[in-house]
């Protein structure tokens, strides 16, 4: 039995982690996904999968693909594709994207606008 049972998080060999005790002061811009449990206090731009966990804090705007938001985020979203607030979820932003999904017991504070992803 392992004893970080806990702490074990699964990444594929692309994925960019941020854990719960890193702090990131500035921008982030990467092409691949993101899984993020720290804090980051910055924008995040390009990524094509954001995942905020639970613990994590970002004070900064956020321009991905898609995005799930299980943790607090201070700024506003972009996502081509798909947002889903979980239930753990806070936002206080304004958010776009082509899909939105907010969970019950969700928190968020802003405007939204659903408009389609461009066709390429």
């Amino acid at each position: 039995m392992p004893i970080f049972k806990d702490k074990i998080v699964e990444l594929n060999v692309s994925d960019t982690y941020i854990s719960a005790d890193v702090v990131v002061k500035g921008d982030i811009t990467l092409k691949s996904p993101i899984r993020i449990d720290g804090c980051v206090n910055g924008n995040i731009s390009e990524a094509k999968f954001v995942l905020v966990g639970k613990t994590a804090k970002i004070s900064g705007n956020i321009s991905c693909a898609k995005c799930k938001i299980e943790g607090e985020v201070r700024g506003n979203i972009y996502a081509l594709e798909s947002v889903q607030i979980a239930e753990t979820g806070v936002l206080n932003g304004d958010l776009k994207s082509a899909s939105i999904s907010i969970e019950q017991g969700a928190k968020f504070n802003g405007k939204c606008l659903t408009e389609s992803s461009p066709v390429k």
